[in-house]
């Protein structure tokens, strides 16, 4: 909902008139953790790469755990 608000506002819309939802479900899946300190040395030599690496990773995660639910 806050979500929906941002974008009525943005598109000058009145957030105040909400649409009506049902009940809702949702399935979370925890990853398997990517440690971000590990990579320190790496981002203080160059934090560009660094931060471009783990973005990958983070990329590659989440697409693995996609395909696997």
């Amino acid at each position: 909902m806050l979500l929906w608000d941002c974008v009525t506002r943005i598109k000058g819309g009145n957030p105040f008139f909400r649409p009506r939802l049902g009940k809702q479900q949702v399935q979370m899946t925890i990853g398997e953790p990517l440690s971000v300190s590990d990579r320190w040395d790496d981002y203080k030599h160059n934090r560009r790469q660094a931060v471009a690496s783990l973005t990958q990773d983070l990329q590659a995660a989440l697409k693995n755990t996609i395909a696997t639910s």
